[in-house]
């Protein structure tokens, strides 16, 4: 991996320890159960260095991160700063202003908070606290360096589990993996009743599903935007903004 500065970085992980490795599972369940391996897998496997050091610097905006060689970035090098772009003239074309509350849900180490935070002022929003969801302890980490002086509250734990336990939002993010968010996330936002949710995916088919659930619960997207961040594959990394 090589961080905004050039360095490069490289390490080999140690293969999982027998009973770590489990068969794909289907369903709300499977997705609570990847989110918690997701969590917790930096503590099965030992890291050793063949290049650089444990931690790359990522900058996107005016906010650097330092993140460990084995968390998640995005592959392509400009995608943070795209997406994050989009989020917020998503909004803004979809007349979202004012001072909000958000949530950043699998938010990792914040880019999406951080993008509410610092570009939403020019497109008319103040978000005034952002409670950021994700199950990656690096990652919370990462983000709580960064957003020391900010209205950002960090939690540890699957998404379906922690939303009950929120202050209810104006506006949600949500860019959930590639298996997408499921039925109890999507129920869980749209009860808590969100002004408008952009919500992210890489996958056609589980983008479509939760958009669909959405349209259940009476939301329409208003506008979207597909970026082809994986060339050669069928994936496409798309961005939806829906209201009420």
């Amino acid at each position: 991996m090589a961080g905004t500065d050039g360095v490069r970085h490289a390490g080999e992980l140690a293969a999982p320890r027998e009973g770590d490795v489990r068969g794909r599972r289907r369903g709300d369940a499977a997705r609570r159960r990847a989110q918690r391996s997701r969590g917790a897998r930096s503590a099965h496997r030992e890291l050793r260095m063949l290049v650089g050091d444990g931690s790359v610097t990522h900058r996107v905006g005016d906010r650097s991160w330092r993140i460990p060689v084995t968390g998640f970035w995005q592959a392509h090098r400009n995608a943070p700063e795209v997406y994050s772009a989009a989020v917020v003239d998503l909004l803004a074309e979809a007349g979202v202003a004012g001072t909000v509350h958000a949530w950043d849900l699998y938010g990792g180490a914040g880019v999406f908070s951080a993008a509410l935070i610092d570009a939403g002022p020019s497109r008319g929003l103040d978000v005034a606290s952002v409670d950021l969801v994700d199950t990656d302890p690096s990652a919370l980490a990462a983000a709580d360096a960064v957003f020391g002086a900010d209205p950002v509250t960090t939690h540890r734990g699957g998404v379906a589990e922690t939303l009950a336990g929120l202050r209810s939002p104006q506006v949600v993010v949500s860019d959930p993996p590639r298996a997408g968010a499921g039925l109890s996330v999507v129920d869980g936002v749209a009860a808590a009743g969100p002004e408008a949710v952009v919500h992210v995916g890489c996958d056609a088919a589980s983008f479509a599903r939760d958009l669909g659930r959405y349209a259940v619960h009476g939301y329409r997207v208003r506008g979207w935007r597909a970026f082809d961040a994986f060339p050669l594959t069928h994936h496409i990394e798309a961005v939806a903004v829906l209201t009420r």
